[in-house]
């Protein structure tokens, strides 16, 4: 092979290669990651939201979940988040204040409910009665987590909250409360209705919804984060969650959609 033969092949070898990284990395680039921050009540049905949006989109969703209150706190410290679903509206509030989120938008209802490690309990028959609780309660904690707010404020309502001070057992949020039930090493537990409607839960027990009116109406709000490299892939995956199939899967898990 001449000299001249050898350096066309040389350069076309070249040609290919870069070629084919030029494709490669722009491939690369259109292929986002979205890190979202979900509150430990939405945790399941994100994973399920997550799943059903990549299937139709170039994005990677990764989850990182706590309570509101620990990670509004990690955002306020710079935490590389793109979007907060939090189980609450005013902490989204909160980041909006800061010039930390965008304006939120609320995606869900969340339901509150008491669950009892017996299968066969003798819950309230009525909003006015006291249901019977004997035993360790397990509540998460209110100062950071939504839900556990709700739990205090139905207590309150009903009179038992002073009364049952010295059963309580208090999650750092959902998740930690819901260890305590699992675990038997509660007799009751405040928990989302989500966690009971898990498919893979194993609490069994029985439970009991909490009446709306005997604590403020669980709206659940989301963010999108300041100055996230990925705006365009976080405002898609927020129209995603309006959209009739999310929708329909908040619903499987117990959420009501807000009008």
């Amino acid at each position: 092979m001449d000299v001249t033969k050898k350096h066309y092949t040389f350069m076309l070898t070249w040609l290919i290669s870069i070629t084919a990284w030029l494709m490669s990395a722009a491939a690369f680039a259109e292929s986002k990651n979205l890190t979202v921050a979900v509150a430990n009540n939405f945790f399941i049905p994100m994973q399920k939201l997550a799943q059903t949006y990549q299937e139709e989109h170039d994005t990677l969703i990764e989850i990182s979940t706590g309570s509101s209150g620990q990670l509004t706190s990690q955002i306020e410290h710079g935490a590389p988040f793109d979007v907060f679903f939090s189980a609450d509206q005013a902490r989204p509030q909160y980041l909006l204040e800061k010039g930390k989120a965008t304006a939120p938008i609320t995606y869900a209802e969340g339901t509150l409910v008491l669950w009892s490690k017996n299968s066969v309990w003798g819950h309230p028959e009525s909003d006015d009665h006291k249901p019977n609780l004997s035993g360790r309660i397990a509540i998460p904690e209110p100062a950071v987590a939504p839900y556990g707010q709700a739990a205090k404020e139905y207590l309150e309502a009903i009179g038992l909250y002073e009364e049952k001070k010295s059963d309580y057992i208090f999650g750092k949020g959902l998740n930690a409360t819901y260890q305590f039930a699992a675990t038997h090493n509660s007799q009751f537990a405040f928990l989302a209705l989500s966690q009971i409607l898990n498919p893979s839960s194993e609490i069994g027990g029985t439970y009991w919804v909490v009446p709306n009116h005997l604590h403020h109406q669980i709206l659940q709000d989301a963010v999108i984060i300041k100055d996230t490299p990925n705006l365009a892939q976080a405002k898609d995956f927020i129209e995603f969650m309006s959209s009739p199939r999310a929708q329909s899967i908040m619903v499987d898990f117990g959420y009501r959609i807000p009008e």
